[in-house]
């Protein structure tokens, strides 16, 4: 290589960086439902699809990050707790279209949540 191996370097620690990123990426996470989004102008394989603006949770049910948008099949209501799911290719299946840039889904309306309490 003429820049001395530098652009290798600079590559692996690109790729070291992705991969702490996506090891710590969580499949899927407790969401509020905060509104939804409504896009005249979208990709195809999002027509007739509900857009949902999610807020996650943590634990105690305290936002946590920022807002997602999220398909939903379910029909979740404002302020549900609900479950999303970011695996990408869960989201396309549903879709039906393998090239959607869809990324989460609503895969859960949750109705309550406990805590388990060890003795």
């Amino acid at each position: 290589m003429r820049d001395g191996g530098q652009s290798e370097d600079l590559l692996i620690r690109k790729l070291q960086q992705n991969k702490s990123h996506i090891e710590t990426r969580q499949n899927m996470q407790l969401a509020r439902v905060e509104g939804s989004m409504i896009a005249t102008r979208k990709h195809p394989s999002l027509n007739g699809w509900r857009m949902l603006i999610c807020q996650p949770l943590d634990a105690d049910g305290k936002a946590e990050g920022t807002p997602i948008i999220a398909i939903d099949p379910h029909g979740a209501g404002m302020h549900q707790t609900v479950i999303v799911s970011s695996d990408g290719s869960a989201a396309r299946e549903a879709v039906g279209d393998a090239s959607s840039p869809v990324r989460q889904i609503i895969v859960a309306i949750v109705d309550e949540t406990t805590e388990e309490r060890v003795a």
